[in-house]
């Protein structure tokens, strides 16, 4: 067998992935600085007074605690989901994966909080339904979930490479990410760009571990 030949295949494929993981990371990063800037610049972008306003019109009790309980859930439910998710993985004796998981999503966190103390956006104050007392720019809700869904749609396909459930996967992950980012818009703790922020920021950090991990796998490789 033509181990150099699969060597340099498999090298090839990874250069590949990192240098498509590192053009996704700059752009994804000079979105984010674009909004960073305008947020500096201005208390609001053109479309968060906009936005806010047309989902306060659907505010009701029956949503509201409908909106409530997709809050938690992006909070406490998402953590919870993580440690269960990173001991799943342990007991399956993918050790290196759960580690890598819980970095992945634990860091993330971190990162959020790191943003929101050098943006220091406030809240909205327009008729909050809920308090807030952080800071609102990434939104952290958006970011964690965002970050938490998506590493499980890419550790599925790295487990199963069952490409269409991948997809439905990959569907549901960004819908209830959205989701969860409009309660907090509809409980007026967030302002739209916050929750954009928050999802561009999750993309960024998932695509830069996942590239970083390659560049050392790649490394390795060379080294063999």
């Amino acid at each position: 067998m033509d181990w150099d030949n699969i060597l340099d295949n498999k090298n090839s494929k990874l250069i590949f992935q990192i240098l498509l993981g590192i053009i996704l990371a700059i752009l994804s990063f000079i979105l984010f600085a674009k909004l960073v800037d305008t947020v500096f610049e201005k208390e609001k972008i053109f479309f968060d007074s906009t936005f806010t306003n047309y989902i306060y019109t659907y505010r009701n009790p029956v949503t509201t605690k409908i909106m409530i309980y997709l809050t938690n859930f992006g909070s406490y439910g998402v953590v919870i989901l993580s440690l269960l998710f990173s001991i799943l993985l342990a007991l399956k004796k993918y050790y290196k994966l759960s580690f890598y998981f819980a970095f992945t999503v634990g860091s993330g966190f971190i990162a959020n909080a790191l943003l929101k103390l050098i943006i220091q956006r406030p809240r909205p104050t327009y008729l909050p339904l809920i308090t807030e007392t952080d800071f609102s720019f990434p939104s952290g809700h958006a970011m964690g979930s965002f970050i938490f869904f998506i590493t499980v749609v890419y550790f599925f396909y790295h487990l199963t490479r069952k490409k269409f459930i991948t997809i439905i996967l990959l569907i549901f992950a960004i819908l209830i990410t959205f989701i969860i980012g409009l309660s907090r818009i509809y409980l007026g703790v967030h302002y739209p760009s916050d929750i954009l922020g928050g999802i561009v920021a999750g993309f960024l950090w998932v695509v830069g571990i996942i590239t970083a991990n390659k560049i050392f796998t790649l490394l390795k490789l060379s080294k063999d």
